[in-house]
């Protein structure tokens, strides 16, 4: 796990999942001992929950 802060007025972040997505297919695959068919089928872009 990786947790880098700074300064900053405006708050930003990214799942785990979006990350996935947006490394090459076999990395993640790879890297994480899973089917790369299931990285591919991970959404790309960022979804937020707001109520």
């Amino acid at each position: 796990m990786f947790l880098e802060m700074f300064r900053n007025p405006r708050f930003e972040d990214i799942s785990l999942a979006q990350w996935m997505a947006n490394t090459p297919p076999q990395v993640s695959a790879d890297t994480l001992n899973i089917p790369r068919s299931m990285v591919e089928a991970l959404p790309k872009s960022e979804h937020s929950v707001l109520r």
